[in-house]
């Protein structure tokens, strides 16, 4: 049943998909946030919380999950206020996701362990009290349902002259070949494929693998080599480069921590 939701959202949600220009900005404000806030990045989940709901003793851990930042050992907690293994959600804000018609699925798709996230952490007091909150600008969906707990993940996106692998959370980035999704089993038919030629736009996909990088010689080019264990479809419109640059200089979106960060550069 997942799988059909799936490409249902797609379809709804990316406009993109359908031969318009993506007419939604990812907002300024937000790429800030999420680029230069420690309590921002890309984060999955690593367990429901299992704590009962007890109304006569509520639990501050009580019906939610945890989360930690993908490729970093440690999280920084919003209501800690310190790094951990792992974090406590008790909400999820998807208000600045762009994806209204599906944000009830894929809530419950994330919080299964389905999905992964590019969000701020905070403290969200509209609950009626200081709940810990991701506060989410993108949203992915798995295409294999892969364990992905040993691998690194990356944004592949062709930038100029080929494929790169932005790490998330990290400024490291890499020059590479076309990833192999040969270990890549799909959950819906036609999915891989989808996310694979997403992998050559400037926005690109995500990817959870395995990264090398071969001996290389004088004559010929270093690329390295990205092994996928799972893919990632993303829910909402592309983000659109949203600055406004000066005479000889135009927009593009460039990676940054993994993320889609718009920079005026100059024109060729």
């Amino acid at each position: 049943m997942r799988t059909a939701k799936i490409f249902s959202l797609l379809l709804a949600t990316s406009l993109g998909a359908t031969g318009c220009a993506a007419d939604v900005a990812e907002p300024t404000s937000d790429e800030a946030d999420v680029t230069s806030n420690v309590n921002a990045g890309f984060y999955v989940v690593t367990h429901k919380d299992q704590q009962a709901c007890q109304p006569s003793q509520p639990s501050l851990n009580c019906g939610g999950v945890y989360v930690k930042r993908v490729n970093q050992a440690k999280t920084y907690c919003a209501r800690e206020k310190a790094y951990k293994a792992e974090c406590y959600v008790g909400s999820n804000d998807y208000s600045r996701a762009n994806i209204d018609a599906g944000a009830a699925n894929f809530d419950e798709w994330f919080r299964e362990g389905h999905g992964l996230v590019r969000a701020t952490f905070v403290m969200d007091a509209g609950l009626g009290e200081n709940t810990p909150t991701l506060r989410v600008t993108e949203a992915w969906t798995t295409v294999a349902d892969a364990n992905v707990s040993e691998a690194q993940f990356y944004r592949v996106a062709d930038v100029g002259n080929g494929l790169t692998a932005f790490q998330l959370n990290s400024t490291i980035q890499k020059k590479i070949r076309p990833v192999s999704t040969t270990g890549v089993q799909e959950t819906s038919p036609g999915l891989l494929k989808q996310v694979v030629d997403e992998a050559a736009t400037k926005t690109g996909v995500l990817v959870a693998g395995r990264l090398t990088t071969p001996l290389c010689s004088l004559n010929s080019p270093c690329l390295s080599d990205l092994t996928a264990v799972d893919m990632y479809a993303r829910l909402g419109a592309a983000p659109k480069c949203s600055l406004k640059c000066d005479p000889g200089l135009h927009c593009e979106l460039k990676g940054l921590n993994g993320g889609n960060a718009p920079v005026c550069v100059k024109d060729q």
